[in-house]
């Protein structure tokens, strides 16, 4: 769709294009007229003709206020006394599973919200005489708000237009990112909502196993980040968010083409990081720290390299968390990170069943988002432990004995 709607200019002539080419049509028309001088009569009407000629164009290439109007009347298909009960009807198209209104936000879900949105000002300049300008900005809004679904592009922007009205204090109830995906069967849309996972953290001092009162002199402390379970409210919006974006690209879509609407999965992982702290710094400080970058870095919304949401999909690697604490304050460069990751891909049976390490393998999906189910930070001393043993005798001959000299 068009990016802005241009108006031809049906005059770029003026006063002087306009006399040059009259007088330079003088021989097509008389062989008698040679006095082309300013003093000539002939002359000076066709200069009349002229500056009327241009002040005539400058109205002609002008749009008069009222056919904006016209034109937004137009657009929305109703003449102007019958925007009220136009905006009325539309308003009451609205997304229902059954009987039961869908609301996002506490407000119902508009299957046209432009089209509510351009009636409604239809409606607020009733009577009143509105600026031009003004009049074009809002045709212009509503000719590049996308309807039909047909490219990824489509899909996208209509899934977030379907909650577009939900204001950032209901991040439950709205539709922030959205995923396309070209299958067999048609078009699968994946819906990312508001809903970050949410982790606590618990920091311990290390001791040794021997003498359990007394510090471990290697190690400082282990930060332990586990995940918080999702909230009713949280688990009701991706449901909520589903069914809605699924019944609002319903009438967009195009006829065969099937598209299923899926909430964004997690897949939880259970990951470890060692690191040394350097001299000078404070081992919880440091890990917690470390922690609050790993979890930066998985964010759906404002996580990933550049900085707006981790890709879906995208499996959460060593490599990702060795990168994302390179160069934090704190962490001494002469030691290795070390770092892993394992990805729980299975329903994991308690001890009452088969065993506590029996895993029931499930079927393969997406990575999703990374979710740390369990992140253990562990922080060793920045401390080198050398020692230097020197054997050896001064003025004696420690060389073996030949057979003939023993």
């Amino acid at each position: 769709m068009a990016d802005e709607l241009r108006l031809p200019d049906l005059a770029p002539e003026g006063y002087a294009e306009i006399f040059e080419a009259l007088r330079n049509a003088i021989p097509t028309f008389s062989s008698n007229w040679t006095d082309y001088n300013a003093s000539d009569p002939g002359i000076t009407l066709l200069q009349l003709l002229a500056w009327v000629g241009e002040a005539t164009a400058y109205r002609v290439d002008r749009v008069p206020d009222a056919s904006f109007h016209n034109f937004l009347l137009m657009a929305a298909g109703v003449p102007e006394q019958g925007v009220e009960q136009a905006l009325l009807t539309a308003q009451r198209d609205i997304v229902k599973r059954g009987l039961v209104t869908i609301t996002l936000g506490g407000q119902p879900v508009l299957m046209d919200p432009a089209y509510v949105e351009l009636l409604r000002y239809l409606v607020s300049i009733l009577g009143q005489d509105v600026d031009a300008a003004q009049m074009h900005a809002v045709a212009q809004r509503y000719w590049s708000s996308p309807y039909r679904a047909v490219t990824r592009e489509d899909f996208e922007a209509l899934s977030l237009q379907c909650s577009a009205s939900v204001p950032d204090t209901a991040p439950f109830d709205k539709v922030m990112r959205a995923f396309v995906h070209r299958q067999e069967a048609g078009v699968r849309v994946t819906i990312v909502s508001g809903y970050v996972p949410l982790y606590s953290l618990k920091f311990a001092k290390s001791y040794t196993t021997t003498t359990p009162a007394e510090p471990d002199p290697a190690m400082y402390g282990t930060l332990t980040v586990s995940a918080t379970p999702p909230s009713f409210s949280s688990l009701n919006g991706y449901d909520k968010l589903v069914y809605a974006v699924g019944a609002f690209l319903a009438p967009r879509q195009l006829i065969g083409t099937a598209v299923s609407v899926e909430a964004a999965r997690f897949t939880p992982l259970v990951a470890t990081v060692d690191l040394v702290v350097a001299r000078g710094y404070d081992g919880e400080t440091v890990l917690r720290a470390a922690a609050a970058s790993l979890i930066a870095l998985t964010d759906p919304l404002k996580g990933g390299s550049d900085g707006d949401g981790w890709t879906y999909g995208q499996p959460l690697l060593e490599h990702d968390l060795l990168a994302a604490l390179g160069g934090l304050p704190g962490i001494d460069p002469s030691f290795p990170l070390v770092a892993q990751v394992d990805a729980l891909n299975g329903t994991r049976v308690g001890d009452a069943a088969v065993g506590v390490t029996t895993v029931v393998e499930s079927p393969p999906y997406d990575a999703g988002f990374p979710w740390f189910v369990s992140l253990t930070l562990r922080a060793l001393y920045s401390t080198w432990t050398i020692q230097v043993g020197v054997h050896g005798r001064v003025a004696m001959d420690t060389r073996i004995p030949f057979e003939e000299d023993a």
